[in-house]
């Protein structure tokens, strides 16, 4: 179905669809999955998909990170490009709305947008702040209404692999993994950390926060994951 590797993929509008990212291009995709459990059928395909719509980035940049979020109803996709842009797409006008220039030295890796948890309660304006990083060039936060870098967060040594990312549910607090073998955690209103975790074996390449409780879990290059409990 694809001329180039798939780079994102992920569930949108609350699990209605598959949006994913292929060379220059996001598609946005309607899809139905076959549960059939009759062993004697399973070789049959059923499940399908249909496209409803692709938008390509300005230029027809190669996309290097996707992202939108699933746990509410929103329109809007961010899209990072080879070319260091951040382009902001909206899917109900069916096109981009803004580009973001050279957000970062080097080409962004990951976006992460503050999607917030049922089991928690933020201000509205909150939602409109995202995260992204690049390798060798931090971690910086923006906000959707400006289109403006509110703060950079740096300290954690990322010159080589690209290091995830996270939001906390409550909106407070931001994390992301380094190359030093520790995990870090920083407050929104500073640009140091304020936690260095440490007893990882390798690179902390995951971080993840725990939707309902005050909880994140790492991942490292060897394959190993742990859990922090906030003290």
């Amino acid at each position: 179905m694809f001329s180039k590797p798939i780079q994102s993929a992920q569930f949108y509008y609350i699990d209605a669809f598959i949006l994913l990212s292929s060379g220059p291009e996001f598609q946005l995709l309607k899809y139905h999955i076959d549960s059939c459990k009759d062993e004697m059928k399973r070789y049959k395909q059923k499940s399908k998909s249909k496209l409803i719509c692709r938008l390509s980035t300005t230029g027809a940049v190669d996309m290097t990170s996707l992202s939108a979020v699933n746990d509410f109803y929103s329109h809007i996709v961010l899209a990072a490009g080879r070319n260091r842009t951040v382009e902001v797409f909206d899917l109900n006008a069916g096109c981009s709305a803004a580009v973001i220039a050279e957000a970062h030295s080097r080409p962004v890796h990951q976006i992460c947008q503050n999607k917030g948890s049922s089991f928690a309660t933020q201000q509205p304006q909150a939602y409109n702040l995202f995260l992204t990083t690049a390798i060798g060039d931090g971690m910086r936060l923006w906000d959707l209404r400006t289109l403006r870098c509110e703060r950079h967060f740096e300290g954690h040594p990322s010159r080589g692999y690209p290091c995830g990312i996270a939001f906390s549910p409550c909106g407070r607090f931001a994390a992301c993994g380094a190359e030093d073998r520790h995990a870090y955690v920083y407050e929104m209103g500073s640009s140091t950390f304020s936690h260095r975790l440490a007893g990882h074996t390798d690179t902390v390449t995951g971080v993840a926060f725990n939707p309902s409780t005050p909880q994140l879990a790492t991942a490292t290059l060897d394959g190993k994951l742990q859990l922090f409990l906030a003290e």
